[in-house]
């Protein structure tokens, strides 16, 4: 994946987070984001909020983003299609991931857990 396309004629060029920061201006080169770009970008308002931008990256977002949807109820496929995976065993990932967090936090708080 060398770059995400958007159409910004549909889009302001702008893109405002909060009333806190400045307006964020994306540079667009012929109506592509460079991912290197939006790497850079996402890691110095992520600094400017307080976040450690060591902690944070496209990757990380993207996860955080499947990972959630699926925590809440999404349907596998939807998220499939939403991440642009050709493969649902791609997506399917996140529920392993999903299932091991889960499988940590019943062994960490459940009272039986640890009997036995």
């Amino acid at each position: 994946v060398g770059s995400l396309p958007f159409d910004t004629d549909d889009l302001d060029s702008e893109i405002v987070l909060s009333a806190d920061f400045e307006r964020q201006r994306f540079q667009v080169n012929d109506h592509f984001l460079a991912r290197q770009v939006f790497a850079r970008d996402l890691k110095s308002l992520a600094a400017r909020a307080g976040i450690a931008s060591k902690l944070i990256s496209p990757h990380v977002l993207r996860h955080a983003f499947a990972s959630h949807l699926l925590q809440n109820g999404a349907d596998l496929r939807v998220v499939q299609e939403l991440l642009g995976h050709s493969d649902i065993s791609t997506t399917q990932i996140y529920t392993h991931v999903l299932a091991e967090r889960l499988e940590r936090l019943v062994n960490e708080h459940h009272p039986l857990a640890n009997q036995g």
